[in-house]
């Protein structure tokens, strides 16, 4: 798997999603310590996800890996990108 973050995309997200068509899955996800509702784009049997902020159509996060399902993905592949924060003392 190939991971990368802030892609330099060549064409805007909502043209690139078009060309994509429908995600295979779409899935919450957490960017750092916010949720993103229905961000994860998940395009498997491309061997694409993407990782957006839905309201302002930004890709945040994208990840390259062989060809698979949609299950296969969530079982083995999917990423956690959340974080916890620290305790207060």
């Amino acid at each position: 798997m190939f991971s990368g973050m802030n892609p330099q995309l060549a064409v805007p997200w909502p043209q690139l999603s078009d060309d994509l068509r429908e995600p295979d899955a779409v899935l919450d996800w957490m960017h750092a310590t916010d949720p993103i509702t229905g961000g994860e784009r998940v395009y498997a049997r491309r061997g694409i996800t993407v990782f957006l902020d839905p309201e302002d159509d930004v890709v945040i996060h994208v990840s390259l890996y062989a060809p698979t399902t949609a299950d296969e993905y969530a079982r083995r592949l999917r990423q956690r990108h959340g974080k916890r924060p620290l305790p207060k003392v």
